[in-house]
């Protein structure tokens, strides 16, 4: 099957999944946590990133590569890591990529206002 026949949410999921392979290698560097996702909302939730400029940048360029339009939004900051959710909007396949210095907390109005701004 050709690339561009994939939707957008698959692709983006094809590459999380292996980044997630590559966070379970001990052999291999680096990685994230795939914690879940949602197709129908277009989401997929990263565990544990580390919260620096240099894992976000990182993130950021492995997302990019899949050409897929998205929205990196930080979750849950504990300690120096944090939870990320990726969204594609309007499961567009426009390559952008969203603010990762966003913050959302899951419970307050407010943080649904900033995640839906960008």
């Amino acid at each position: 099957m050709d690339d561009t026949a994939i939707k957008p949410f698959s692709r983006l999921l094809e590459k999380v999944l292996d980044l997630d392979e590559q966070y379970l290698d001990p052999k291999q560097a680096g990685g994230y946590k795939l914690g879940h996702y949602d197709e129908s909302k277009s989401e997929i939730v990263l565990y544990g990133v580390e919260d620096t400029p240099r894992r976000i940048a990182e993130l950021r360029s492995e997302l990019d590569a899949t050409g897929i339009r998205h929205k990196l939004i930080k979750q849950d900051p504990f300690m120096d890591y944090i939870n990320i959710t990726i969204i594609i909007p309007d499961g567009s396949s426009d390559k952008t990529h969203g603010n990762p210095d966003q913050k959302h907390d899951s419970g307050s109005a407010k943080a649904a206002q900033t995640a839906c701004h960008g």
